[in-house]
């Protein structure tokens, strides 16, 4: 046999073993993965701060094999299996591609805090109302105008008592100590009402938190130091700020 004849030979032989190689691997895998499902998971599109407020861009949806995938994985099969997670806030930092988990999780509460609410450039601030009933009334993601009222000397009138919406539009980030998490028993702040004994916890229920710009704090702080605030709440969707809107004082009840 000449040497021509032994170089096509063992080129012949060469590709049978690659492709004997691949078949082997492709065998190998496939038995790797038989039996095994593909499922749709959620992870991190990208390196997630510790106690971050979920939103959809901070996730996506990738296929991993069952015996990939986390005991507590949030897996996907519809549109609302997302939505469990979004608004909730992550206990621990997770990074890009890493699946989320429901152990890592939760809603926003009193032990996470009140700064993951906050919009950007935003603060908030707590204010003490006095009528507890508007803790049965107000809820998170709600919105209000402030109104002050307060004691004032009048040049003609002598001493007035004067009202004016110092704030219009405001978003309400908590009720008290509710920040918008998801209760197991919708009763139950209601219980915990009925259970205060004394005027010092009742007092310490009654307040509600506000996301103001730096400006707005200062007026509202001020306000707080001069009177009574009032919280005036508006309807969904209603967003319209009246202009003109001038203060009223207790001399108008006498004309």
């Amino acid at each position: 046999m000449d040497s021509k004849k032994i170089l096509i030979l063992a080129i012949f032989i060469g590709l049978l073993g690659v492709l004997a190689a691949y078949y082997y691997l492709q065998q190998k895998e496939a038995a790797l993965l038989q039996g095994m499902q593909m499922q749709s998971v959620l992870v991190a599109s990208r390196d997630i701060p510790l106690k971050t407020k979920l939103t959809k861009n901070l996730f996506k949806v990738e296929k991993f094999p069952e015996r990939y995938i986390s005991p507590k994985a949030i897996i996907v099969n519809t549109e609302q299996d997302v939505e469990r997670v979004v608004d909730k806030i992550n206990v621990v930092p997770i990074s890009a591609g890493q699946q989320i988990v429901t152990s890592e999780i939760v809603p926003p509460s009193e032990e996470i805090g009140l700064s993951v609410n906050v919009p950007p450039n935003m603060r908030a601030i707590v204010v003490q109302i006095n009528n507890i009933d508007v803790i049965d009334l107000l809820k998170p993601n709600d919105r209000v105008d402030v109104v002050t009222i307060f004691q004032a000397q009048h040049v003609t009138k002598g001493k007035v008592k004067v009202v004016s919406t110092i704030l219009q539009d405001v978003l309400v980030l908590g009720v008290s100590k509710d920040l918008g998490e998801i209760e197991e028993d919708p009763d139950s702040f209601k219980k915990r009402k009925k259970e205060k004994k004394d005027t010092s916890k009742t007092m310490a229920i009654m307040t509600v938190s506000l996301a103001l710009t730096p400006e707005q704090v200062q007026i509202l702080s001020l306000a707080q130091s001069q009177g009574d605030i009032i919280l005036s709440i508006r309807g969904v969707g209603d967003q319209e700020q009246k202009q003109g809107l001038r203060p009223m004082d207790s001399s108008i009840f006498l004309s």
